[in-house]
């Protein structure tokens, strides 16, 4: 989330949990990336996190849909209109620094080196072990998920050799795009969530999951276009028709064209003909619950604040 948010209740809440704050702006664009490497090395890791969420569009839609739709028109990309082209930068960093590894494969959930070696198998299976094993990733959320680690014994291995095993990581699995479509096309504002002006409505949310080794995060162009396409597509089943002129041997815009007819959630009120959803309802009870929650734990920080501070303002003599 946004740095300005990094001293706010959830915020610090977050900061426990060990999120990510990003500062956004050029200037600082290309340390934020080698930041966020170091941060899945020295906290996501560490904490055995199982999913990594990522919010490609980078900003509220009504803030970047014209710049978007102009910077489209300006390089030939894709004109959007339900979404914006996503940023692919932070997207890059990750599947670097936990996507899969062209040298290794994956054997019965092991990390496996293709040299063979019997150091390597070492590192490879204690580093399988010692870590859980697989993560997933998600598209208007991106997410890196972990499935369960192995039921195997723990081995015994020498401690100078432990070192080795450190940089032996699970890789992501999957990709995981999420699209979310509000009623009348106007997303719940916090205003709205917090004191429910808003009429009963439904929101729909569509998932299309890919397999990590298809994204080709290792060729910056390739990945622009590939995510490029995928945003093309969320588009597409949640707008009305927009003429694609493409190649019909392209098989991703062949899988465009012939839902082109029919895909339409903000039109027919469905993303895919066919595919039958799930309804999820919120009771009451847990709507007022969490209420109560978050109400009584901002009394609480509230109170712990004000005693430090009384406390601090009474030791340099500002309050007797």
């Amino acid at each position: 989330m946004d740095v300005m948010f990094r001293w706010t209740p959830f915020g610090i809440i977050g900061r426990m949990h060990g999120d990510y704050f990003i500062r956004q702006g050029k200037a600082t664009r290309e340390k934020e990336l080698l930041r966020l490497k170091d941060h899945l090395r020295k906290v996501f890791w560490d904490r055995d996190r199982r999913w990594i969420i990522l919010f490609p569009e980078g900003g509220f839609y009504y803030k970047r849909i014209e710049s978007s739709q102009k910077y489209g028109i300006e390089h030939g990309f894709p004109h959007l209109e339900h979404v914006t082209l996503p940023r692919y930068g932070a997207v890059k960093a990750i599947m670097e620094e936990v996507g899969p590894k062209k040298d290794y494969e994956h054997v019965d959930g092991l990390v496996m080196s293709e040299s063979g070696s019997k150091l390597q198998k070492i590192r490879d299976t204690v580093g399988a072990i010692r870590e859980k094993k697989y993560i997933k990733v998600c598209c208007c959320c991106w997410l890196i998920v972990s499935p369960p680690q192995l039921n195997s014994s723990s081995l015994s291995v020498n401690n100078t050799l432990s070192s080795l095993f450190l940089e032996m990581r699970p890789p992501v699995k999957y990709v995981l795009d999420v699209t979310i479509a509000y009623p009348h096309k106007m997303p719940l504002s916090l205003l709205t969530l917090s004191f429910g002006t808003r009429e009963p409505c439904d929101i729909a949310v569509y998932y299309k999951i890919y397999d990590a080794n298809d994204v080709p995060f290792d060729d910056e162009e390739k990945l622009r276009d590939w995510m490029y396409k995928v945003y093309q597509y969320k588009d597409n089943i949640l707008g009305e028709w927009i003429e694609i002129y493409a190649s019909q041997t392209d098989p991703f815009y062949c899988l465009i064209i012939q839902s082109l007819l029919s895909d339409r959630y903000y039109k027919e009120g469905v993303f895919v003909h066919g595919e039958v959803g799930t309804r999820v309802y919120f009771s009451w009870w847990k709507i007022i619950g969490q209420y109560v929650f978050w109400l009584t734990s901002f009394y609480v920080q509230y109170r712990i604040f004000l005693f430090f501070l009384l406390h601090f303002a009474r030791s340099i003599g500002f309050v007797s």
